[in-house]
């Protein structure tokens, strides 16, 4: 039992330092927009693994401003959105990129988050197609141990 003990705090440790990393990313101000979107994602994800939920959805919404500017949309991002979306909900990812400028960009993840709250979203049979494999990319990553969380 204890052996488990030190090793929850053994990663919960490494969560946080890998934030401050990513927090010393951010703030030197000399990163290109693609290294600072990736420090403010993976910082959202350690964030969020250590509880900070409000911090994580913060880095989230940074994230979310930057990301257009970044040509083409990196597919490493998607895929931190969708990991992020099992941490921090559905509901609230659907939220933040319905009033983001990503929005037009990325019918498909919206329609996958609103697919996993249950709802119909009226899109284009195509986009419908996507949303769907977005909620089962969700339904996968929810079974996976590493999105168990301290909090």
């Amino acid at each position: 039992m204890l052996g488990q003990l030190n090793r929850v705090e053994e990663r919960r440790s490494a969560y946080k330092r890998a934030a401050a990393h990513a927090t010393n990313a951010i703030e030197g101000g000399s990163a290109e927009p693609p290294w600072v979107l990736r420090a403010l994602e993976s910082r959202a994800y350690a964030r969020a693994m250590t509880g900070d939920m409000e911090g994580s959805k913060r880095d989230v919404a940074k994230a979310l401003i930057l990301l257009p500017e970044i040509k083409p949309l990196p597919n490493a991002s998607i895929d931190r959105m969708l990991m992020l979306g099992v941490v921090l909900g559905s509901d609230w990812m659907a939220d933040l990129i319905r009033n983001s400028p990503l929005a037009h960009m990325t019918g498909a993840l919206l329609a996958g988050f609103q697919f996993d709250m249950g709802l119909r979203p009226r899109v284009a049979p195509e986009v419908a197609e996507l949303a769907r494999d977005v909620k089962k990319v969700l339904d996968l990553r929810r079974r996976e141990p590493k999105f168990a969380r301290w909090d």
